[in-house]
């Protein structure tokens, strides 16, 4: 929750918490609902699969909804990662600064920021579809036609990652940022 009056305190720690609770819902959510999706080896070619009251047409099928998950979340992650950045009184901006210029992270953590923003941008205004944007993704790899891909494993990174940011960005002393 963002601060009712322009000169109060910011409580760092609050809004670390609240990222923290967050990311832990988030994490917890995305890894109930990809356990709930078959595995390859449970399907037999040309035979659909039911599960529940669902059924799956194909593996090709389960892969998709596997892709669409790591989309939804991923873009869940990114906006509870803004939030925090926002309960800090920080714009975006300033954030991506002090995070490319604190010493704490290497140049591939630097580059997965960057990443993260394409693959928003991606996601956010294209649907997926990078060839929609009025810019090229600078850090994204795209063919034309293919959508990019969050596994389970870019997830956990991208989490890794927005946590460490989340520390980074959340010190203080005193009420003042220690960057």
């Amino acid at each position: 929750m963002m601060n009712d009056k322009p000169s109060e305190k910011i409580d760092s720690s609050k809004a670390k918490k609240e990222f923290d609770t967050s990311v832990e819902l988030i994490r917890a959510s995305y890894r109930f609902f990809c356990s709930r999706l078959p595995q390859s080896k449970q399907f037999t070619p040309g035979r659909p699969l039911r599960i529940g009251d669902f059924e799956f047409a194909s593996k090709r099928q389960a892969h998709a909804m596997l892709v669409e998950l790591g989309w939804a979340f991923f873009m869940r992650l990114d906006a509870a990662f803004d939030a925090f950045i926002s309960r800090l009184k920080l714009d975006k901006k300033k954030a991506m600064e002090i995070l490319h210029f604190d010493s704490g992270f290497n140049e591939n953590e630097k580059k997965g920021f960057n990443e993260a923003r394409d693959l928003r941008n991606i996601l956010q205004h294209g649907d997926g579809d990078a060839d929609l944007l009025s810019r090229p993704p600078k850090y994204v790899n795209h063919e034309p036609g293919n959508e990019p891909q969050l596994d389970p494993e870019h997830i956990e990174q991208f989490i890794v990652l927005f946590e460490k940011a989340a520390n980074v960005l959340g010190k203080e002393k005193d009420g003042e940022y220690l960057h």
